[in-house]
C-alpha cells in the first residue's frame, strides 16, 4: 500500500459519469489516465466501439494522434524494459492487449509488431471509432499493462515508472484526449 502521507504518481482510469458531468475513479494504478469528451450510458458500461460512435463530434483519429498514443505506449514499455529487460517488458505489454481486447473492439484490431510497438491490422478498425474512442482504448490498455508490471516490480515503482515514461509527452495526450496526472 503507498504510504498516504506521501505523494505518489498515480494513474487512474477515469470514465465519465454522465449523471453528474463528471469524471469518476475507476481502475487503481495508472497517473490518471482520463478520455474526455461526452459520453454515452453505452460507454460506460461498455460496448462495441468497433459499430457505435459515442462521441458526438464523430472526430476521426488521425494518423499523428495514432502515433501519439502508440508512443507513450512505447515509451512506458521501453521504461518497464530498463528494469524488466526489453523482452520481458513486451511479452507482458502483448499479454495486456490480448486481456484488454476481450473488452474492447478497438483493441482487436491493434497488435504488437516485432520492433514492439502498436499497430493497427486493418484501416477500417480506425475509421469507424473516434479519437475519444481510441483513447479510451488505449486508457484500458494502459490499466491492464501496469496491473501487470506492478505484479513483477510493485505498484508504486511502476506508477512512477510510467509518470516518468509519460511525462514529456502530457501535453500532447491531453490534446487526444488522455490526462496523466500524478497522484
Amino acid at each position: 500500500m503507498p504510504n498516504s502521507n506521501a505523494q505518489e504518481p498515480r494513474i487512474l482510469l477515469h470514465w465519465p459519469d454522465a449523471s453528474a458531468g463528471q469524471y469518476s475513479a475507476g481502475v487503481s494504478g495508472l497517473p490518471p489516465l482520463m478520455p474526455v469528451g461526452p459520453v454515452d450510458g453505452a460507454a460506460q458500461a461498455g460496448g462495441d466501439y468497433s459499430s457505435q460512435r459515442h462521441d458526438p463530434h464523430g472526430e476521426e483519429l488521425t494518423d499523428p494522434q495514432w502515433q501519439l498514443l502508440a508512443l507513450a505506449v512505447r515509451q512506458i514499455t521501453e521504461h518497464a524494459g530498463s528494469v524488466l529487460g526489453i523482452q520481458d517488458a513486451e511479452m507482458l505489454l502483448r499479454e495486456a492487449l490480448a486481456q484488454a481486447n476481450e473488452e474492447n473492439a478497438f483493441l482487436r484490431g491493434v497488435v504488437v509488431d516485432d520492433t514492439g510497438w502498436l499497430r493497427i491490422r486493418d484501416a477500417r478498425v480506425r475509421a469507424t471509432c473516434s479519437t475519444f474512442e481510441v483513447a479510451q482504448a488505449v486508457a484500458l490498455l494502459l490499466a491492464v499493462l501496469e496491473s501487470l508490471y506492478a505484479l513483477r516490480l510493485g505498484e508504486q515503482r511502476v506508477r512512477k515508472l510510467i509518470a516518468a515514461a509519460v511525462a514529456p509527452l502530457r501535453l500532447s495526450l491531453e490534446q487526444v484526449g488522455l490526462s496523466v496526472v500524478a497522484q
